[in-house]
């Protein structure tokens, strides 16, 4: 048991925090398509649905299907779904919280912006956003981590209104690249304008919550039905995301791969 946060990636939206004895695992979209075979992953999960026995909770940022994946958490064991709790924020409409109570999970939905204690000094808060968006931050004694994933957090106002609740953060981890239509084949200069808003949202963000290392993530998808496809012509690669913070804001990159670990403020190859 360590008193250190250890972070494990997963794939695309999805990784896993461990502190002490809690493994929290966000957004896990495994395998299959998302949006009507419109996306698929990058490259396959190295986590499997037998893996789940090691997790205590599962946090669920919104309900889109690359983050919420009813495929995924339908093939986890009942008898472990029974012992995992679900962490989502509180909504009117309640179906995603309906769905995991089917399925036998613990459910806990999060009030906006108020802490939740998960075990002595680990807490977590949730942030709710216009839409369907939440954001959320992991907390203990010493050491935050923003995971802001697709909430549309685009000027200095938004994030000065999130540090009210956040203070500066020691890690943050945003989307780096778009994820919805942008035009039709011709419209090109539309998808280079929307890549470069993104890297430039990141640039806004680490300038208000200053966090020592940044890590681009939510985007290891590509668009993948004949009819979208011309949209990967301008997507911002993560390589383009990782020299972009490097050389543009003060924070550090931290790229992960499927299975990679990292302690965090312990140095990472």
């Amino acid at each position: 048991m360590s008193d250190q946060m250890n972070i494990e990636w997963v794939n695309h939206a999805s990784y896993i925090v461990q502190y002490k004895n809690i493994r929290i695992i966000a957004d896990p979209w495994l395998f299959g398509s998302a949006f009507n075979d419109g996306w698929d992953l990058l490259v396959d999960s190295k986590f499997q649905i037998e893996d789940f026995k090691s997790i205590t909770h599962i946090w669920i940022s919104h309900e889109h299907p690359d983050h919420f994946a009813p495929q995924v958490l339908g093939k986890i064991d009942e008898n472990i779904r029974k012992k995992i709790t679900i962490l989502f924020q509180e909504t009117a409409d309640k179906r995603v919280v309906n769905f995991c109570n089917k399925l036998y999970f613990n459910v806990v939905e999060l009030p906006n912006r108020t802490r939740y204690v998960i075990d002595g000094d680990f807490s977590v808060t949730c942030g709710k956003m216009v839409g369907i968006d939440s954001w959320l931050l992991y907390e203990t004694d010493n050491l935050k981590l923003l995971n802001i994933n697709d909430c549309v957090i685009s000027n200095k106002k938004l994030c000065e209104s999130i540090k009210k609740t956040t203070g500066d953060v020691d890690v943050l981890m945003s989307q780096f690249s778009y994820a919805n239509w942008k035009g039709n084949p011709e419209d090109k200069a539309l998808r280079e304008k929307s890549a470069r808003e993104k890297l430039n949202r990141i640039k806004i963000q680490v300038e208000t919550f200053n966090p020592h290392y940044t890590i681009p993530f939510a985007s290891f998808v590509y668009f993948s039905h004949n009819e979208n496809k011309y949209m990967n012509d301008s997507i911002n690669t993560i390589e383009t995301a990782h020299e972009f913070i490097n050389q543009n804001t003060s924070s550090k990159s931290i790229v992960m791969y499927p299975e990679d670990s990292w302690t965090v403020g312990s140095e990472f190859k």
